[in-house]
């Protein structure tokens, strides 16, 4: 009914869960794949916290993940998903690309800065500690006043929002925008692709189509300004950045408890390799 439509699922542990549970099912999964509706990319098993996650457990979601999507979909992934994961390691550009994923893709950063000094760049290309570099961008939907969100909705305010709050226009002319449901799933609705088929029709809107995120990433890596001026990390102007960072309060407190029971906390690797792995932020794209 929609051909144009097109719906990422990043985590293979979930498809994993989907095949036991109902093969037959999941079998549609698959020939939605082979037609290019549903994309299997994102990178890791799971999409996993990669604050407190040690690097050899990271390099195992990798393993995991990427040997998944090539043997049940026959993809290499080459973009790392993790649009609502609460800071990031400086050590995650080299764990990518030594893995084979060179373009990332998140959102929540914005949501550190409460109306101090904000992330300069939605577009860039990220240097870690080691001098490893991938291409990054930001989803800019606009959730309130000052963050942004995954959790799009195809409206007018939403598209035209999304593009507004964008900081790189002068290097590039086309974002990346998730919509859907996301938080306790539902993905996109049916009134959502529909508001998709009249919004490019609407004037003084960008204009929007749905595509994948690897061929945004690849439009975009092919564009001689983009990351000429626009790094950030090590030995970048904004030192500050090497780590993008976001509070890690929840886990403060957590391990704040255990001292006070006299007891140590423990993240051992299985946790943090499987974490929240029932919560999806599997989206669709449109690209302006």
């Amino acid at each position: 009914e929609y051909p144009e439509f097109r719906f990422l699922q990043s985590q293979p542990h979930l498809y994993r869960m989907l095949k036991e549970r109902d093969p037959e099912l999941y079998e549609r999964v698959r020939r939605a794949a082979r037609r290019g509706q549903l994309i299997p990319d994102g990178g890791m098993w799971v999409e996993a916290d990669v604050n407190l996650t040690g690097g050899e457990s990271l390099v195992r979601q990798f393993i995991h993940g990427k040997r998944f999507f090539r043997e049940e979909f026959g993809v290499e992934c080459a973009v790392l998903w993790l649009p609502d994961v609460f800071g990031y390691s400086g050590a995650l550009p080299q764990i990518m690309l030594g893995c084979g994923a060179r373009y990332f893709a998140t959102a929540k950063i914005f949501w550190n800065y409460h109306g101090g000094d904000p992330f300069p760049h939605n577009t860039f290309v990220w240097r870690g500690i080691d001098g490893s570099e991938v291409l990054t961008h930001f989803i800019t939907a606009p959730c309130g006043e000052r963050f942004q969100t995954y959790n799009g909705e195809i409206t007018p305010r939403f598209i035209k929002g999304t593009w507004d709050d964008y900081r790189d226009k002068r290097v590039n002319d086309e974002v990346l925008f998730a919509f859907g449901w996301g938080d306790g799933g539902g993905g996109p609705t049916e009134a959502m692709l529909e508001a998709g088929r009249r919004i490019p029709d609407l004037p003084a809107l960008p204009a929007v189509r749905q595509d994948s995120a690897e061929s945004f990433f690849r439009r975009l890596e092919s564009r001689d300004d983009v990351g000429r001026d626009h790094r950030e990390g090590q030995d970048a102007k904004r030192r500050d950045f090497v780590g993008l960072e976001y509070p890690v309060a929840e886990h403060v407190e957590v391990e704040r408890d255990s001292r006070h029971r006299h007891e140590p906390a423990y993240f051992d690797e299985p946790f943090a390799q499987q974490a929240h792995p029932g919560h999806s932020s599997a989206k669709s794209f449109l690209m302006h």
